[in-house]
Parts: structure tokens; sequence; C-alpha cells
């Protein structure tokens, strides 16, 4: 019986992967990782105060994705999006100047989410992880990126009634693992709650065991 072999992943660890990727796709095109913001909005919301525009929101790993521009137009008014390939961060600043210019900015920064210095302790409310931890974990150094990670946004969170969101297709078993170890030493009050959202029709993970699920926890 012939086996067929399965094809390699792409280094989604690599900052040169994502740089390629974003360069060809050009600065008109966006790409949305697992699912649009309207799929989990009510769910996110409801973890969150009623008036949306007190919260100070972080987007990991924002890519060229409209989460930012979504999370404005929802109501958001303090908005910081990040991510360690420039050639994502120059595309979504190319497309500023077509924004609408009534509503707030949104502030796009190059940056690694496993060394977030330029960023102040406690100076954000709701950290939104939409498939960043799904990289970090295709590094060879897997489980020092995600501690790191982590420790960052632990670090960047207000110590009080701050939210973490992380998107993922891993499963419960391999993902949450790297939350709980750093959480115990770091945040010991946090409290983890895994919901299934929907299905993926695809996905191309480090972790097979949970293909074609999306998590929030």
């Amino acid at each position: 019986m012939r086996h067929r072999s399965t094809p390699p992943l792409p280094d989604y660890g690599s900052v040169e992967y994502w740089d390629n990727r974003y360069i060809e796709a050009g600065n008109q095109a966006s790409f949305e990782w697992f699912f649009p913001y309207k799929d989990v909005q009510g769910s996110l919301e409801s973890y969150l105060r009623p008036d949306k525009s007190l919260e100070r929101v972080l987007v990991l790993g924002c890519g060229t994705s409209a989460l930012g521009a979504d999370l404005r137009k929802s109501g958001f008014h303090h908005i910081t999006c990040v991510d360690f390939s420039g050639a994502a961060i120059r595309s979504m600043m190319a497309r500023l100047g077509t924004t609408t210019q009534n509503l707030p900015p949104i502030q796009y920064l190059q940056m690694d989410v496993r060394d977030m210095s330029a960023l102040a302790d406690n100076s954000f409310d709701v950290v939104i992880d939409k498939g960043v931890l799904d990289s970090v974990v295709c590094d060879v150094s897997n489980s020092v990126g995600a501690t790191k990670m982590i420790a960052e946004v632990r670090r960047v969170l207000q110590a009080k009634s701050s939210v973490f969101f992380v998107f993922s297709t891993g499963s419960y078993a391999t993902r949450v693992p790297y939350i709980i170890e750093t959480s115990t030493a770091v945040a010991p009050e946090w409290q983890i709650t895994p919901v299934v959202l929907g299905t993926m029709v695809s996905s191309s993970l480090c972790d097979d065991e949970s293909r074609g699920q999306y998590r929030k926890w």
C-alpha cells in the first residue's frame, strides 16, 4: 500500500515567512485568520464592560486582518495592533489614509509578542490573540517562546478586571499548559475558560490533535 506523504507545514514561527507572504499579497489584500470579528463579537464582548470606549485593546499578530478596524467600528476607541512582520505593519499603515477620519485612530506597531518592552506595564484592559500562540508554538523553541509571550501579556495587562482572549485551533491539552505554566508563577489569579466556538473548513497547524475546531480560552 502506498502511503501519501504529508507536505511540510509553512514556517509559521518565522518572520521571513510572514514578510514574504504579505509582500506577495500587496497592500490592498486583507487576510483574516480563522474567522471575521462578527463571528465572535457577541462571545467576546460578553466579557467586557458595557461602555466599550473605555477598554484599552491590544491585538497580537494583527497581520493584515480587519480586526482592528472592526473593533473600532463596534465602539472601541483605544486600539493598538502589533505584528513582528514589518511588511504587514507597512501594509496596514498604507491603508490608514483610506479610513474614516472621524473615527478614533488605530496604532500599528512592529513588535515581537515575546518582547513587547516598548509597551508599558498595566497599559491594557483587553488582549486578543487570534492565532499567534499557534504560530509561536511552531517555532523550534516553542515552549520558551510561548512562555515569553504569556509573560509579556500578563505584564501589559492591568492587574484587575482584565481579559486575555486566545483564539486557537489547537487542542486544550496542547495550548493551555503554556498558559498555566506561566500564570502559576506570575498570575495565579488567572481563570481559564475553554469555549468551542465553531469549526473550520481546514487548518494547517503544528498540532494535529484537533485540527478543524477553533477555541477561545
